[in-house]
């Protein structure tokens, strides 16, 4: 069985430098903060694809009820 490498970041690993990434196959990325996109979140895509390096997202809540 072939085994897959991957990382989570968010802007709470600041901005990497992508090109010196190696040893991961994907990275999830997180799109939201609580209020709004995740300050790296075009940093680490853009960088992320350009390494060749294949993404997924998440949403992180913050939602206390169904409600919000």
């Amino acid at each position: 069985m072939k085994e897959y490498y991957g990382i989570d970041v968010s802007s709470w690993n600041g901005t990497p430098d992508w090109s010196k990434v190696t040893g991961v196959s994907f990275a999830i990325l997180r799109v939201t903060e609580k209020y709004g996109t995740d300050s790296s979140f075009e940093h680490n895509y853009e960088g992320a694809t350009a390494a060749g390096i294949k993404v997924g997202v998440y949403k992180y809540s913050y939602a206390l009820t169904i409600d919000n």
